[in-house]
């Protein structure tokens, strides 16, 4: 019934009709308006959704500079490291760790940060532990980098140091200031530190190859350079080999220096 009434109605003239717009949609010029606002919208809109979207990202920067040591021939260096985060997420910095390698044979060491100081001015480092760095945040510190001391040497150094202390102390009590340093410790216990040396000491005459490994969230980020190692450079570390027996610098101070600083180069 009712497709009859509206049949005979719309005859009538009585239901009103709709005038459709000529032609298709995309000629009407409000749709172009409406397109064009949208286009530009999505273009102003990317950079920043871009940004908002995009995770955290580490930039490293290392000094070109560099401190190598090593204690009680256990190797050491230390670099200045500058990571910055360009990412719109804060990442989680895990580690930081060397791979070194000795051209020509076979020497390969992994150096661990597990220290690093909190301004340059410093003299006592802080330990390192896993730290968050947020969007466009920078961690700027001296790294030292350091090959981990196995546990038979870690409980052997530890008692030498007490007894050669000990030992020491007692021999230099009686004597004048200017004869203290010529005291020598018991040949036991300096065989200690020197046997230690022997086996762990690797900074030799030669050109060495190390990679920078920084890992953050799930990333580990790679870098590789060198640097040289000259004989007198060599020599001179060596050196201070002969001071153990006086207890330097373990407990005293010495003029014999155990560091160089050298210049690093990409690879």
């Amino acid at each position: 019934m009712s497709w009859f009434l509206t049949s005979v109605l719309g005859a009538a003239g009585k239901i009103p009709q709709v005038e459709q717009p000529s032609g298709q949609f995309w000629t009407q010029p409000e749709w172009w308006s409406f397109g064009v606002a949208l286009v530009a919208l999505g273009f102003s809109a990317y950079p920043v959704l871009r940004r908002a979207l995009r995770r955290g990202r580490l930039e490293v920067d290392v000094h070109r500079r560099f401190r190598l040591s090593h204690a009680i021939g256990f190797p050491t260096m230390s670099l200045f490291l500058t990571l910055r985060n360009t990412g719109a997420r804060r990442v989680r910095l895990k580690s930081a760790a060397l791979q070194v390698h000795r051209r020509g044979d076979a020497t390969t060491v992994t150096l661990q940060c597990w220290e690093y100081f909190e301004k340059v001015s410093d003299s006592s480092t802080a330990l390192f532990v896993p730290v968050d760095i947020e969007p466009d945040a920078t961690w700027s510190h001296a790294c030292l980098l350091s090959k981990t001391v196995d546990r038979q040497s870690e409980r052997r150094l530890r008692e030498a140091n007490v007894l050669l202390k000990r030992d020491l102390d007692a021999k230099r009590a009686p004597l004048p200031e200017d004869e203290r340093k010529n005291v020598i410790g018991g040949a036991e216990l300096v065989a200690v530190y020197t046997e230690i040396f022997d086996r762990e000491f690797i900074w030799e005459e030669a050109e060495y190859d190390f990679s920078l490994e920084v890992a953050y969230d799930d990333v580990r980020y790679t870098e590789h350079f060198q640097f040289t190692i000259f004989d007198a450079e060599a020599t001179e570390l060596k050196a201070i080999r002969e001071e153990y027996k006086h207890g330097m610098p373990m407990f005293y101070p010495t003029e014999r220096q155990s560091a160089l600083f050298l210049p690093l180069y990409s690879r």
